[in-house]
C-alpha cells in the first residue's frame, strides 16, 4: 500500500486509506506510520476498520492518528455507512501536510 501511495500522480486529489489492524507484513499501526510520514500534499484520511473490540486498541489507535476507528459487522449497510463516513472525513475536515 505504502509503494503505490508513493507513486501517486497529481491527478489524485485526495487519498483515504481503511485498514484492519492485523495484516500480512506489517501492522495497520504501522502503515498509518508510513503514511503519516510520507506527507502527501493532498487531504489524506485513514481509517480503521476491525474486529479487536478492545478499547486500548480504539486509544492507540487515535493516539497514533487515525482519523477513524470502526468495528467490523457482518452487515453491508453497516459497511456502506464506513464509506459514508469516511468520504464524510475527506470532505468536511481534510487533513493537509504540506510536503516541503
Amino acid at each position: 500500500a505504502l509503494e503505490i501511495l508513493s507513486q501517486l500522480g497529481p491527478e489524485v486529489a485526495s487519498v483515504c486509506v481503511l485498514s484492519d489492524i492485523t495484516l500480512p507484513g506489517m501492522s495497520g499501526f504501522e502503515l498509518l506510520k508510513g503514511l503519516r510520514a510520507m506527507k502527501l500534499s493532498v487531504p489524506t484520511r485513514f481509517a480503521f476498520l476491525t474486529g479487536n473490540t478492545q478499547p486500548s486498541i480504539q486509544t492507540h489507535a487515535h493516539a497514533s492518528g487515525a482519523d477513524a476507528f470502526y468495528l467490523k459487522s457482518c452487515s453491508y449497510v453497516d459497511l456502506i455507512d464506513v464509506a459514508r463516513a469516511v468520504d464524510e472525513l475527506l470532505s468536511n475536515s481534510p487533513r493537509v501536510t504540506a510536503t516541503p
